[in-house]
């Protein structure tokens, strides 16, 4: 999601992955843009002064699933946290350590995304209350669980322009719509 969303953003992307899947999805890529750059979580923070530097102002930091230090410094420097959530158990029971780390962090302006959400049945209502209970809010706008980001993917694409009037391009644009408003307006989650 963090590649889609700085494409329709025109976002620098900062991969604080160690497996530095963006980046890879960068190397496939014809386009100039996105800029991706590899960053340790430990010189977060003087690249970001960097790019701000440079007059950049959107910057978009995509974080392995399961590293605590890369995420806290993200978390930190962050003006949004979106924490992409599947409808699943295996998901739903990270929520907590991901509360205590935004705790940690000093609670900066999050909110969780349902992504890979089946097109049949109440999977993403039980996740959402779930969520909900667990402390975090939750985007009202959902990614269903389409072959477009796999396949955009592995072009080097986002679903914008793999698939630019498909269901998954019109899914994130809602999203980035909706999360752009949220960076101006943080009542929104209030209604979420």
């Amino acid at each position: 999601m963090a590649t889609a969303l700085a494409v329709e953003t025109g976002a620098v992307l900062l991969d604080l992955d160690p497996q530095s899947s963006a980046c890879r999805w960068r190397d496939r890529r014809e386009a100039e843009t996105p800029v991706v750059t590899a960053v340790a979580p430990a010189r977060l923070q003087p690249t970001l002064q960097a790019i701000e530097a440079q007059g950049v102002a959107d910057v978009v930091l995509d974080t392995p699933p399961r590293s605590e230090t890369a995420a806290l410094e993200a978390a930190r420097a962050a003006d949004l946290v979106v924490v992409p959530c599947r409808p699943q158990m295996v998901d739903l029971e990270t929520v907590p350590t991901t509360t205590q780390l935004l705790a940690l962090a000093r609670d900066p302006l999050a909110v969780a995304i349902l992504v890979a959400v089946p097109p049949r049945g109440q999977r993403a209502d039980q996740a959402r209350r779930a969520i909900h209970g667990l402390g975090l809010r939750v985007c009202p706008h959902t990614i269903g669980h389409r072959a477009a980001w796999g396949d955009a993917g592995a072009l080097g694409l986002a679903v914008t322009e793999y698939q630019p009037q498909g269901r998954a391009a019109a899914e994130l644009r809602r999203i980035a719509e909706w999360l752009r408003k949220l960076v101006d307006q943080p009542r929104l989650l209030e209604e979420s």
